[in-house]
């Protein structure tokens, strides 16, 4: 992997946790933790079905391109849960409607 495919995947990750936060209404320094809080606590049993789905996914990915000693492994399938996790909540967020100005409430 290159440096510029790291500094593309990280700006697109960034880019993901911006629309998740304002879809969420949180602050703009939040955090993936701070999404993924947010959405089970909006989202409860989506979570838990998207959480259990994601953990299943990367531990059959894991074992599956993991050949050698089991050492880490329980990390490594944590690790791609927790991206896999975080995708899917964006893929979700991504399709909540939002209000379109025309449709805002006045204020005034």
């Amino acid at each position: 992997i290159t440096v510029m495919e790291l500094a593309i995947k990280a700006t697109i990750d960034k880019l993901r946790l911006e629309i998740c936060c304002r879809n969420l209404n949180l602050a703009e320094n939040s955090t993936w933790g701070d999404v993924l809080h947010s959405y089970r606590e909006r989202f409860s049993e989506d979570f838990a079905i998207i959480k259990k789905s994601t953990f299943s996914v990367a531990k059959k990915d894991v074992h599956k391109n993991r050949k050698e000693s089991s050492d880490g492994i329980k990390e490594d399938i944590d690790n791609m849960a927790i991206l896999l996790l975080r995708f899917e909540c964006y893929l979700r967020l991504i399709k909540v409607e939002r209000p379109t100005a025309s449709e805002k409430p006045d204020d005034g």
